[in-house]
């Protein structure tokens, strides 16, 4: 886990250093995990700094997440109770419509319950519905290692 924060720390300052434009990014969500006959949800903040170049309409966005359990289940009598959940991505986004962006995302997840810790690498794809210049809506899908994660939320950039 320290290699990866330095590693990730080294990606943001390489990014930073050859970016034209760039600004962050954060937001709230709900995010409903689900495997076999479980489900959980989480509610979730999140942050990010997005770079953007003039030389191409993508940008790239290195994105944190971090989320606690609000909706618990059962199976078989036994409880599931989410106490972390945690996310590190690289979010690249292509701007359908002024208003309209979509995003594919790899990510590096980590879910903490009932003495369980596990790390998983997983990816992603949604969209953004852009209020205006500074709010938005986004859904998302992910899966990660047979858990399907559903998520939907609001961000606003600056």
């Amino acid at each position: 886990m320290k290699l990866m924060t330095k590693n990730l720390a080294v990606l943001a300052l390489v990014l930073a250093s050859t970016s034209a434009m760039a600004g962050w990014q954060t937001g709230v969500s709900y995010s409903n995990l689900s495997e076999h006959d479980i489900s959980v949800g989480t509610a979730t903040v999140n942050a990010g700094y997005q770079f953007s170049s003039s030389s191409t309409a993508f940008t790239i966005m290195p994105q944190i997440r971090f989320g606690t359990g609000v909706k618990d289940d059962s199976i078989n009598g036994y409880e599931i109770d989410i106490e972390r959940y945690l996310v590190v991505a690289a979010r690249i986004d292509y701007p359908a419509m002024s208003d309209i962006s979509f995003f594919i995302q790899p990510a590096y997840a980590n879910l903490k319950f009932d003495g369980m810790d596990e790390w998983n690498f997983g990816l992603g794809f949604g969209a953004t519905y852009s209020f205006n210049k500074g709010w938005g809506m986004e859904l998302m899908y992910e899966d990660f290692d047979d858990t399907d994660v559903l998520s939907a939320g609001i961000s606003y950039r600056y």
